[in-house]
């Protein structure tokens, strides 16, 4: 997952990696991180948390529906982008597509 992000990710573009945990393995190509001078952040999930998280959103206790403003099709990634950019929104989902 993370070197398809590098791979797809344009020169001296940046990668968020986050909902893993202290156990996640991710094969790095060094030479295509430096190559393309990609910078990778991440956000750290502890141990057993995904499950969590599910269960709470599952509930319906978090109020997604005002948390997520915006939804795109990934064919619109652009335009999700320089919404996302402009801070005319909260959270700005990109879905993939039926093929």
């Amino acid at each position: 997952m993370l070197m398809d992000c590098v791979e797809c990710v344009r020169p001296r573009g940046k990668v968020l990696q986050c909902g893993h945990d202290e156990t996640a393995l991710a094969p790095v190509k060094v030479g295509e991180v430096l190559k393309k001078e990609v910078e990778i952040h991440g956000v750290f999930l502890g141990k057993y948390y995904m499950e969590k998280t599910a269960r709470i959103i599952e509930s319906g206790i978090l109020p997604l529906d005002k948390i997520v403003t915006h939804t795109f099709p990934l064919s619109k990634y652009q335009e999700a982008l320089d919404l996302a950019r402009s801070g005319q929104c909260i959270k700005v989902c990109v879905i993939p597509e039926d093929e």
